[in-house]
């Protein structure tokens, strides 16, 4: 098959949308198929290479008019699509999503669309804006999806209840990437001491992504054993409240922000840790945490939300979502806990997720979505005329 994806980020920009995207084109360039990636630029000309140039599969980067979050008006794309077999749209992408759907609705190719959450922003102009986009102009996109994924059970629940057939297809993860490392070697590494408690939080702490009770965790390591740590890594240099706050309890070394690190980096911190701590309300970036830190062999301390949930499993420790405390309390449960039984539960649930939640598998379920979107384009083309000229804009 001759395959678009259709994505508003691709490595080295962040966010959890783009990793999957490269990893899935990635699987199913190995199965056979020709994939084209159609994303904005990245964010700086110094950061406009491509991940390393050694893909399996073609970059395209359309010119942006602007790019605040999930948003990028780029252009380039009508047109682009109609010599694909199948196009694969990811969800949300305001500025690109809507010629993509108008597209599909005039049947100049089978649509795939993967719903990865809600564009989020807090407070502003650009939150009105996805505010508006969500009410008015989502509906017509989701419309234009001949076959319509959500990431989980949480997105399809609750953002898509008003859908009919809405399959469920999850993330996967790279075992040749992240598996158990040795420990006390990542921590010396790390400058961690072999009795030290560790807690490790995955994400990117910008103004596009944010912890939710990350400021909570924080002011409850201050009640904890001193021997207890957080390590935070993700995003570039830290923003916002956070470092402030750290400096006013005096947590400095006990909060101990890593940045961004390279995929092949993140094997060795997660296996540094004793436990991952998921407290972001962005189900979608937790669910990718969750499957690397498992498979590194650390166990979970997440909220207990139904996208979470089956990925948990005995790997883990599920709290109440939305309580104040849940986490902090939890993690104080697991910090009591012997070394031993923590890392004998996450090899134990490993083992579960490297053997069946990998990106192969992922592609291999994706390439089916694919063969049936083709197949109901075509029998709906029976008959029917052929598409006019692709519409512009939004």
């Amino acid at each position: 098959m001759n395959i678009a994806q259709v994505t508003t980020a691709l490595p080295p920009d962040p966010g959890s949308t783009g990793t999957v995207v490269w990893h899935t084109s990635r699987a199913l360039a190995a199965r056979g198929h020709d994939v084209t990636v159609f994303t904005a630029r990245v964010t700086t000309p110094a950061e406009s290479s491509d991940r390393g140039g050694d893909e399996p599969f073609s970059i395209e980067r359309l010119r942006a008019g602007f790019r605040p979050g999930h948003a990028a008006a780029v252009t380039g794309l009508p047109g682009r699509l109609r010599e694909f077999d199948v196009v694969h749209l990811h969800y949300p992408f305001i500025g690109g999503a809507g010629t993509v759907a108008a597209g599909a609705r005039r049947g100049a190719y089978p649509l795939v669309l993967t719903y990865h959450g809600r564009p989020r922003a807090h407070g502003g102009i650009r939150q009105s804006l996805f505010q508006a986009y969500e009410r008015i102009l989502k509906p017509r996109v989701l419309k234009g999806a001949t076959v319509l994924v959500a990431v989980d059970e949480e997105c399809r629940r609750t953002d898509l209840r008003a859908w009919a057939d809405v399959r469920v297809l999850p993330n996967g993860v790279d075992p040749t990437l992240f598996a158990p490392r040795d420990r006390q070697r990542a921590r010396r590494a790390l400058g961690i001491r072999t009795w030290d408690r560790v807690a490790l939080v995955v994400g990117v702490p910008d103004a596009h992504y944010r912890f939710n009770q990350m400021d909570g965790l924080v002011r409850g390591l201050a009640k904890l054993d001193p021997a207890s740590k957080f390590l935070v890594t993700g995003g570039g240099a830290p923003r916002g409240s956070l470092p402030s706050l750290v400096r006013r309890a005096g947590l400095e070394g006990r909060v101990i922000f890593l940045g961004q690190k390279a995929p092949e980096a993140l094997s060795a911190i997660y296996s540094a840790a004793d436990v991952t701590v998921v407290p972001s309300s962005d189900t979608e970036s937790a669910e990718l945490v969750l499957l690397e830190s498992l498979a590194c062999g650390t166990p979970v301390l997440a909220p207990a939300r139904p996208g979470l949930v089956a990925l948990v499993g005995d790997g883990g420790w599920l709290v109440p979502p939305g309580v104040d405390g849940a986490i902090q309390d939890g993690l104080q449960a697991v910090f009591a806990l012997p070394r031993a039984e923590l890392r004998s539960m996450g090899m134990l649930a490993g083992q579960r997720i490297r053997q069946q939640l990998t990106w192969e598998k992922v592609a291999a379920q994706t390439e089916a979505l694919y063969q049936e979107a083709m197949a109901r384009t075509a029998d709906s083309k029976v008959d029917t005329p052929p598409p006019g000229p692709l519409p512009q804009g939004l």
